[in-house]
């Protein structure tokens, strides 16, 4: 088979900021892509291809390309196998699009959602696809819908990011807590949350938004014990203690139940003293402003 000539394309991670399972119930999220990288290229030999790429290349009407098209996604996992919970499927999604297309415009976004979806049964915002997709801290509801890009972090207020020494199942979190009592109460709380924390960070109140994650985690903790659904691990309680003694809030990022976690402090020198007190990994990541691109 010939293939087309087509150009590389690079993807960066995703992390939620404020937003989960209160998106799924018409809240806006914040989200912001981070410095860890998927690339697309094709494949010099044949080799199957993962759900969610197949479904993408279905959705682009470009199924005869599915076996050639290889994406790395190595930065989104450890070294011992395990995903970071940053958006590698959003990544293998949009990328996937981008490439095949060769195409930065709405249809490949819409293509990546559509082939998402249908890999995932319908479960999922397209709040992390966007994210990618577009770079930089954003703020928008379940895809497609309008996207606010939002200005840089604060200089005053620090962000780390530390491994929950376990990798989470969102589908399944997600389908327990949606069927919980009190889902209808609790989004509606995280909503009012996430709204307050986005207009914080829009008019630079590091405070203001510190307390916004505060409550906003401890909300995903009631969801969790509403759904009876580990949001919140032993190690995640471990590390809202930790961050709590040394002036920081945390939370998790995405669904919770392992994957990684958000602590904000205005003390950055707090964060290595957190890992050794908690013995979690901080993990290297930064927000980023570039979203998906070419590599020419």
């Amino acid at each position: 088979m010939i293939l087309p000539p087509h150009r590389k394309v690079r993807v960066p991670g995703k992390l939620m900021l404020l937003g989960e399972y209160a998106v799924l119930a018409g809240s806006r999220a914040m989200v912001s892509s981070v410095n860890r990288y998927a690339t697309v290229q094709w494949s010099p030999r044949p080799k199957k291809p993962s759900l969610v790429l197949s479904s993408v290349a279905d959705a682009c009407d470009y199924s005869k390309y599915e076996d050639r098209i290889m994406v790395d996604t190595r930065n989104f996992y450890r070294a011992d196998g395990q995903k970071l919970g940053i958006g590698s499927s959003a990544a293998v999604a949009v990328g996937t699009s981008v490439f095949l297309r060769q195409q930065l415009d709405s249809f490949a976004l819409e293509s990546a959602l559509d082939g998402h979806r249908k890999a995932s049964n319908g479960i999922g915002s397209g709040v992390d696809l966007a994210s990618v997709f577009h770079g930089g801290v954003i703020a928008t509801s379940v895809q497609p819908s309008a996207i606010e890009q939002l200005s840089s972090f604060f200089e005053d207020l620090h962000l780390a990011v530390f491994y929950l020494e376990k990798s989470a199942s969102t589908k399944s979190m997600v389908s327990r807590c949606q069927r919980s009592e009190q889902w209808q109460s609790l989004t509606n709380e995280m909503t009012s949350v996430s709204r307050a924390g986005i207009k914080a960070y829009k008019s630079r109140q590091s405070g203001d938004f510190m307390q916004s994650v505060q409550e906003y985690g401890d909300l995903m903790r009631s969801l969790g014990k509403a759904a009876n659904v580990p949001i919140y691990t032993t190690q995640m309680e471990r590390l809202s203690r930790c961050a709590k003694r040394h002036g920081g809030v945390s939370k998790p990022s995405g669904a919770g139940g392992g994957d990684v976690a958000l602590v904000f402090s205005k003390n950055a020198e707090s964060f290595d003293i957190i890992a050794r007190e908690t013995g979690l990994e901080k993990i290297n990541l930064q927000l980023e402003t570039i979203g998906t691109h070419f590599l020419e």
